[in-house]
């Protein structure tokens, strides 16, 4: 995930944790009535775009916690 010499910021941290929790409940396979899917509640044209900007190549509903963490805080900094 992160550069084990690269930190990261404690505030980003919590606001994805405040975001998970508001958005699923921290539930990292939930899925929303209107599609969105995962702790983020990512829609697939916004997971395509993000994950793929930040390295993360995985398919939206096969991404682990640590991917769907990691595109959330990239995106957050």
């Amino acid at each position: 995930m992160q550069n084990p010499n690269t930190q990261l910021d404690p505030q980003v941290v919590n606001l994805a944790k405040a975001i998970r929790q508001t958005e699923s409940g921290g539930d990292f396979a939930a899925r929303s009535k209107d599609g969105s899917y995962g702790a983020y509640q990512f829609v697939k044209p916004t997971w395509d775009a993000t994950s793929k900007k930040f390295g993360v190549n995985v398919e939206w509903e096969s991404a682990t916690p640590a991917q769907q963490n990691e595109v959330a805080y990239k995106q957050l900094q």
